[in-house]
């Protein structure tokens, strides 16, 4: 059996190196061109940071002016390869998480009779109990039959 000292020096230093030169780079990169070549930053809109429940990401894209009432693409965040259009309060009902249902509200998500049907329904449909009631009680409880749902279970 060989010893690790009769490996090559250069066997040892090589893979850090290339790792090194490789960062350098991507910094590089970034700096002339603005975007790093490794691990570039992803674009998310405000119902994908709620959605994967990223709470820093979703106060910072609503103090840069994202509207937590409007609709917004979400990309392969519930289901691979799945790109919906939904709102930020849509995305935290499917969270199953009351405390992202009360982040958007306290910046500025409204749940009135206009969407309250849609997160009272979807709520029932992921049966979320503490979501629906949270719905409910800043809306009235409406019943489910007919109404579209923006994300199937």
């Amino acid at each position: 059996m060989r010893r690790l000292e009769s490996l090559p020096m250069w066997c040892v230093a090589t893979p850090p190196a290339i790792v090194a030169i490789l960062f350098a780079l991507s910094g590089l990169a970034a700096l002339v061109a603005g975007r790093p070549l490794i691990w570039p930053q992803t674009d998310l809109t405000l119902a994908e940071a709620v959605g994967l429940r990223d709470q820093g990401e979703a106060v910072r894209l609503i103090m840069s002016g994202a509207d937590p009432n409007r609709r917004y693409a979400v990309r392969n965040v519930f289901r691979e390869d799945e790109t919906l259009a939904m709102s930020p309060l849509e995305a935290a009902v499917i969270t199953r998480e009351v405390y992202m249902m009360e982040l958007v509200e306290d910046y500025g998500g409204v749940i009135d009779a206009r969407n309250g049907a849609v997160l009272q329904c979807l709520a029932r449909a992921l049966d979320v109990e503490d979501v629906r009631q949270f719905v409910i009680e800043r809306s009235r409880e409406i019943p489910c039959d007919g109404v579209p749902l923006p994300w199937k279970p």
